[in-house]
């Protein structure tokens, strides 16, 4: 487990920095091959980190020979997570309509909150993240397997870095 510390903005220098996680499982094979496997949670806003403990069994013959990369992109599970306001217990027993005007002002202080920031926090910023871990992790070529809205990010990150992209599924 670790962080990459990257910039919310990545276009400008003095943008605050923000952390980005990553669980690396390395390869059983005492030789690995040296293009990992990236796997990348769907949702949008899953954790890959949480989804490792459900998936990694699941990953095992490939294990045998690659490391397992899981990154939480920016925004969710570890890496500068935007979290909002959620309806509470209590709120649930109010009146459906009384349920309906809290959380749709929930909805719309979470975008007040992140509004100057959101931008930063997409599919683009998401997949230049993915590349700037396999760099720190010094993988000249990766696999990518996506899940739900990762499928998403597998290609955006292909179409993006072609030469770095052996394989996605």
């Amino acid at each position: 487990c670790g962080e990459l510390m990257l910039k919310e903005n990545p276009e400008d220098l003095n943008s605050k920095d923000i952390s980005v996680a990553i669980l690396r499982l390395p390869a059983i094979s005492p030789i690995p091959a040296a293009d990992p496997l990236f796997l990348i949670q769907g949702g949008p806003g899953g954790s890959s980190i949480d989804m490792a403990t459900q998936l990694h069994s699941f990953f095992a013959d490939v294990r045998k020979n690659r490391d397992l990369i899981f990154v939480d992109q920016r925004g969710t599970g570890k890496s500068n997570p935007l979290r909002c306001e959620q309806l509470t217990e209590a709120d649930l027993l109010l009146p459906e309509a009384e349920q309906k005007d809290k959380y749709l002002q929930i909805i719309k202080n979470c975008a007040e909150k992140y509004n100057a920031s959101a931008a930063f926090y997409t599919t683009v910023h998401a997949v230049q993240d993915l590349d700037a871990v396999r760099s720190a992790l010094g993988y000249q070529k990766i696999n990518l397997w996506g899940g739900s809205y990762g499928t998403r990010v597998a290609l955006e990150y292909a179409r993006r870095y072609p030469q770095q992209t052996r394989a996605i599924i």
